[in-house]
């Protein structure tokens, strides 16, 4: 199984409670990361039951289900990020100082811009107070960052700039306030992971996420498609991450139709099947 699992291929594994998912994960994660023994190849692993929202942070979320799920696949990067953390404090000793700020750039951008969106998602209201200082302050006056790097992730994510002069200094020319429309750029997530890995000297990354059915019983919205969505748009378009899915057949839902509309990973078509220790 552990073979099966070293195709670049995306895949499910199947297996009822107690057939073995969660051991051959490990297995397969300390398998590359310890006996095959290539610094340019890693495998991460993640809990997604340990990811979901406690109910005081869904009680804060402000939506419907497609925003608990934005959520929960926000702390499934955030939990990425800190596992490339650890990567990074082994490895730094050996690696250049270019790539070392390099690292340290990308994970330090894209951590401002979850907790940004964090922030907006459970009701805080984000408000340019002076383009001057690219200041973002929620309500209350909390600062989030301050910085070009804040107004450069704002510039990608929300198109507020077009609609004023034609000034050719217009960063620094602009004066807002109010709350903003804030969305969540999967190519933005994918562009920083991307760097992060640059800089380690990885060229391709296992993501092995165990117990995915469990993230549908947080709260009376069904968001396994939805997160699985979000995943596909940031990982499934890029060669160098393969992702392992271990879950319930019976429970898991990992695309729906609306439509003439797919939302999600559909099976034997974006992913493909893994070991299937039912069948054993």
């Amino acid at each position: 199984h552990i073979e099966e699992l070293r195709t670049k291929d995306h895949q499910v594994i199947w297996g009822r409670r107690g057939t073995g998912k969660t051991t051959l994960q490990k297995a397969f994660v300390y398998d590359v990361n310890y006996l095959q023994q290539n610094p340019a190849t890693i495998a991460l692993y993640v809990v997604m039951a340990n990811i979901i929202p406690t109910d005081e942070e869904i009680d804060s979320l402000t939506g419907d289900g497609s925003s608990l799920a934005v959520y929960v696949f926000s702390k499934l990067i955030d939990q990425i990020c800190k596992e490339l953390e650890s990567i990074f404090n082994i490895r730094s000793m050996a690696m250049e100082d270019s790539s070392e700020v390099k690292f340290i750039k990308a994970y330090d951008e894209l951590q401002d811009y979850l907790t940004i969106y964090q922030t907006y998602i459970q009701g805080g209201e984000l408000s340019i107070d002076n383009l001057k200082s690219n200041e973002i302050k929620k309500e209350i006056g909390y600062e989030i960052g301050t910085g070009v790097k804040i107004a450069k992730i704002l510039d990608a994510c929300v198109n507020i700039f077009r609609k004023h002069s034609n000034t050719s200094n217009l960063k620094q020319s602009v004066a807002l306030s109010g709350k903003l429309r804030f969305r969540l750029e999967t190519q933005i997530i994918s562009a920083y992971i991307k760097k992060m890995l640059e800089a380690l000297g990885i060229s391709f990354m296992y993501i092995c996420l165990d117990e995915y059915s469990e993230i549908d019983k947080v709260s009376k919205y069904t968001i396994q498609s939805k997160v699985a969505q979000l995943i596909k748009q940031v990982f499934f378009k890029n060669a160098m991450f393969s992702v392992k899915i271990a879950t319930i057949w019976n429970r898991s839902k990992l695309h729906s139709r609306g439509g003439n509309r797919v939302e999600g990973i559909e099976y034997k078509q974006d992913i493909f099947p893994g070991p299937d220790l039912d069948i054993m």
